[in-house]
């Protein structure tokens, strides 16, 4: 993972009718990079049915926590009224 200040590289897995697209995103957090790629992949035009699994590997950034550790997040797309 490459860090830039208080931003750093995540990288978001997103997976799709067994297909497997890959965002890389320069944000601040796990929450921010899986929005960010969400927004990216919706752009384009491909399917992002319910209950989609999204991966995104990167540096910790929990507010209590200072490890610097690389973390994998677990998320699942939600309907539009709430967010991934």
């Amino acid at each position: 993972m490459i860090e830039f200040g208080t931003q750093a590289e995540y990288v978001v897995s997103i997976l799709v009718d067994g297909i497997l697209y890959f965002y890389v995103c320069l944000c601040s957090n796990h929450d921010e990079a899986v929005q960010m790629a969400i927004a990216e992949h919706v752009g384009k035009d491909l399917p992002l049915p319910l209950g989609t699994r999204c991966l995104v590997e990167g540096v910790c950034a929990d507010s209590a926590c200072n490890c610097g550790r690389i973390r994998v997040r677990d998320y699942r797309t939600l309907p539009k009224s709430q967010l991934c």
